[in-house]
């Protein structure tokens, strides 16, 4: 481990055994970023592009979610052109199991109409024009 805090590294002593960690803790193993294009409620499944965060230079995946895949809270989310994030885990107990998880948790943010950010980028620039009109 490497540190820049050299006074804390010769506090604590070397690790030669493993520990069972005090509380639960998970380690991303992969993370990917999905664009849903395609909602089928009759079926409860949904498509999505995804995009890979550990290899962002690979062409996007292409994937089917059932609504089973995600919480009751996220359901609400799933509409075309909505983002939402695809963790894998390890996950460390208290006791020492190990095991891989998977979480999708959409975004929560108002989808943005193009073009009221469009007027308001518009009266944005009239305003910074009449600014340095004025000086």
């Amino acid at each position: 481990m490497t540190s820049k805090h050299t006074d804390v590294e010769a506090v604590i002593p070397a690790v030669t055994h493993r520990i069972i960690p005090a509380l639960p803790f998970s380690i991303i193993e992969g993370k990917f970023e999905g664009i849903v294009y395609n909602v089928n409620q009759q079926e409860s499944i949904f498509n999505a592009k995804l995009f890979d965060h550990k290899q962002p230079n690979n062409e996007p995946l292409i994937s089917e979610f059932s609504f089973n895949d995600i919480s009751e809270q996220d359901k609400d989310y799933v509409k075309k052109g909505s983002s939402f994030f695809w963790y894998f885990t390890i996950k460390t107990e208290i006791s020492g199991t190990i095991k891989r998880e998977e979480s999708i948790f959409f975004n929560r943010v108002k989808t943005i109409n193009i073009s009221n950010l469009e007027k308001k980028s518009d009266i944005a620039d009239q305003m910074h024009q009449e600014i340095i009109d004025g000086q």
